[in-house]
């Protein structure tokens, strides 16, 4: 069981969450502060109180209270033990607590003081009003928080005048589509929402008011023309007790009444946005040097001067020789005997620099085509084009990714930045009266470059929209224009809150307008407070403020964005070569690949026995089978010479989709290719044969070769594998001879 102590002390746990832990707060001075002393028992006995008479001191002491009479004297807590304060009730059972727990000034030590006497904090007594009796929590050392509380307890079961100005602009304010001071129950926006929920938790009422039409003229004199300087001047005057909107809080108004602040919106240059003008050679150099922009000059370089050339130099290392492959040591050239028509093949080698400067160009190609579309042979060449792949996939859409982001961002550039580019183009400005105003005092702009007033709709004629009629708010962004010839109506760019453009884009309306640069300044909002709730009500909005209750009606009220440009905030920018990184590392990890391939198959060649097998077709990269020139080489070596004129090559029966069949266990094709020969192996007469010709010999001369019958060689029969390697071969030697003997 809790003792008695630890019960008071869970108590004020419960209710008090300002100092810490004890109960009660000691003084550090007992006697109150040297300059604001406390009063002693005989200053105090000359004020005169009488507790038996005053119904309001009786009711806040209660009646068991020992000694009223010493209720003030000294540094001490004196108000624990009365019943606001023993009373706690709802404020330890109830989750969350009621807003009527604050009651830190309970356990705080204070005393009656002088007045005239105290240099710190002090109040007026709300007991002895009559008397002229200060007390003081500073002259103790303490806070006071009683002073608050006692305020917040003032607006309790009031009926407050509250008059409602509609916003012309922005989505922050009160709005009302019958205009200020409108008697409906048609006014909505975040304000509306925050001011009403604080009623209610706060116990205070509002009724709607019209400040008296009689003020109109004098509040124009003093202020302006505008119903929101008329509501502020009734405020100021006492006949209303505060006015619902966002007003502009400028040095004048706050000069005259107090005001609860809103929130600071922040204050930016306007301008259309689209691409620089320029030139026509500017323009041109321009789009020619934004090709190159997603990439920075270094990465450039490394794709340029070692990527693409090592790529290349690798690719023919493998290659180099292997017969089949892009890269071979000869070249097969065709000598045609003018008088008897007699062709020979020689094989001439090829020059070193000839086949590097092919390599690279291959490269380059491969590069600027999206694919390396040559037949590679070699294992370590096929790993490596895996790297080069690699490369041309991640580099270019990496490129065309941030081109994409760098041409859209292009889109939606400015021609200026900053208000001092402004200036020097020449621009002139658009805003509304008051700020306007603070503009030209912060950046010194000569009101001439401020499109004015207009008198058309009412108003004066001078540098800046405030005319009743002419919402000089969303004036300011209508009006903009480009090229236009009337600086007195149009300008070239504005100075606007940023929620004004963020309504405008709600709607999808000027969207080719953006704010620049950086925050020009702050247009801070508040709402104008009579001086006679001043106190308590702009502690009560502010503790709802900071409890996130404005935050809340804000963040509900915000305006989804309808422009899709606008979204387009992120500048695509060049990538560097370490950003890249990782694409290097795939490329070379596959060339590294290749080369350890290209080792390996070295150490087995050099290793073969006596006795060694031999592929009779090479794949590349597709799978497409080339003849292995190496085999042919080695048969040449033990066949007897033939005519050179009449070449038969000989393809082994063990292709893919053959079978074997005859004594040696081949089968004999005739054909035409450059690289083996220089014509058919046609019938013994000199007759100039076409290619269907030959296609039907080689045909006829399959259907009466000993051998079994052959199967489809990949979907494709021997005729016809025929009459393809006729027509290749046709296609090579038209341009050379247009007699071939059949």
């Amino acid at each position: 069981m809790k003792s008695p102590q630890n019960a008071v002390t869970s108590k004020w746990h419960r209710f008090l969450q300002e100092d810490g832990t004890s109960p009660l707060l000691d003084p550090a001075k007992p006697n109150g502060y040297e300059g604001c002393p406390c009063l002693t028992f005989d200053q105090l006995a000359n004020y005169n109180l009488d507790y038996s008479t005053n119904i309001k001191a009786i009711s806040f002491l209660g009646t068991g209270y020992e000694n009223p009479a010493e209720y003030g004297l000294g540094c001490s807590a004196h108000d624990a033990a009365v019943p606001e304060c023993s009373n706690v009730g709802d404020c330890v059972t109830k989750i969350p607590l009621p807003d009527n727990c604050d009651k830190s000034w309970c356990r705080r030590a204070w005393c009656y003081v002088d007045s005239n006497s105290c240099s710190v904090e002090k109040a007026q007594s709300s007991l002895w009003e009559s008397k002229s009796l200060a007390y003081s929590y500073a002259a103790c050392g303490f806070m006071d928080s009683y002073t608050s509380s006692d305020r917040l307890r003032d607006l309790q079961n009031r009926t407050l005048r509250v008059a409602f100005n509609s916003n012309s602009g922005g989505w922050q304010g009160a709005y009302n589509e019958e205009g200020h001071f409108a008697m409906n129950a048609q006014w909505y926006g975040p304000l509306i929402d925050f001011v009403s929920d604080a009623a209610i938790l706060g116990g205070f009422e509002l009724e709607a008011t019209v400040p008296p039409e009689w003020l109109r003229n004098s509040s124009k004199a003093f202020f302006g023309g505008s119903a929101f300087d008329l509501c502020i001047y009734a405020v100021s005057l006492g006949y209303l007790d505060m006015c619902v909107a966002g007003y502009t809080v400028t040095t004048k108004r706050a000069s005259v009444t107090s005001f609860f602040e809103l929130t600071s919106d922040p204050v930016y240059l306007l301008t259309f946005a689209g691409e620089e003008q320029r030139t026509n050679l500017e323009d041109f150099v321009y789009a020619l040097k934004t090709i190159f922009t997603p990439f920075t000059g270094g990465a450039w370089a490394m794709i340029v001067m070692f990527v693409l050339p090592v790529m290349a130099l690798l690719m023919w290392f493998h290659e180099h020789g292997v017969p089949g492959s892009a890269f071979p040591r000869t070249r097969p050239f065709q000598e045609i005997d003018k008088e008897t028509g007699e062709a020979k093949i020689k094989h001439r080698p090829i020059r070193l620099t000839t086949q590097l400067f092919q390599a690279l160009y291959m490269s380059f190609l491969s590069f600027t085509s999206e694919s390396y579309d040559i037949s590679v042979i070699t294992a370590g060449g096929k790993i490596h084009l895996l790297g080069i792949f690699s490369f041309l996939i991640l580099v270019l859409a990496v490129y065309t990714a941030n081109l994409a982001a760098i041409l859209t961002t292009s889109a939606q550039s400015t021609a200026v930045e900053t208000v001092e580019e402004a200036l020097q183009a020449g621009y002139n400005f658009c805003a509304n009266r008051k700020l306007a105003l603070t503009i030209m005092k912060l950046y010194t702009i000569d009101p001439a470059r401020f499109a004015v007033d207009p008198e058309s709709e009412g108003g004066d004629g001078m540098p800046g929209f405030n005319c009743a009629r002419c919402q000089g708010r969303q004036r300011a962004i209508d009006f903009m224009k480009q090229d236009h010839n009337d600086p007195s109506l149009y300008c070239d760019a504005a100075f606007v809150t940023l929620q004004e453009l963020e309504v405008m884009h709600q709607f999808g309306l000027h969207c080719n307008k953006t704010v620049v640069g950086n925050i020009l300044t702050f247009n801070t909002f508040g709402m104008p407070l009579g001086s006679s709730i001043a106190s308590p009500m702009s502690s009560w909005l502010y503790k709802m403020k900071y409890e996130g209750l404005l935050t809340q009606k804000l963040n509900e009220a915000q305006p989804a964005n309808q422009c899709a440009a606008a979204s387009q905030q992120n500048e695509g920018i060049g990538l560097t070569v370490q950003q890249l990184t990782g694409i290097w590392v795939i490329v070379f990890t596959f060339a590294l690949g290749g080369l350890i391939a290209k080792a390996v198959n070295y150490y087995q060649r050099r290793n073969k026995s006596s006795s060694f097998s031999q592929l009779v077709w090479h794949y590349d990269q597709w799978g497409r089978p080339i003849p292995n020139l190496e085999l042919d080489d080695w048969r040449k070596e033990s066949i007897p010479p033939v005519d050179r004129r009449r070449t038969s090559v000989v393809l082994p029966s063990t292709i893919p989709g053959r079978r074997s069949g005859g004594s040696n266990g081949l089968h004999s094709l005739s054909y035409h290719s450059h690289m083996y020969s220089s014509d058919f192996a046609y019938p013994d007469d000199d007759n100039t044969c076409s290619k269907e010709e030959v296609a039907v010999h080689l045909e006829e001369k399959d259907e009466q070769a000993p051998s079994t019958q052959p199967e489809p060689w990949g979907g494709v029969d021997s005729a016809s594998f025929a009459t393809d390697q006729a027509d290749s071969a046709f296609e090579d030697a038209d341009e050379i001879t247009q007699k071939v003997s059949c």
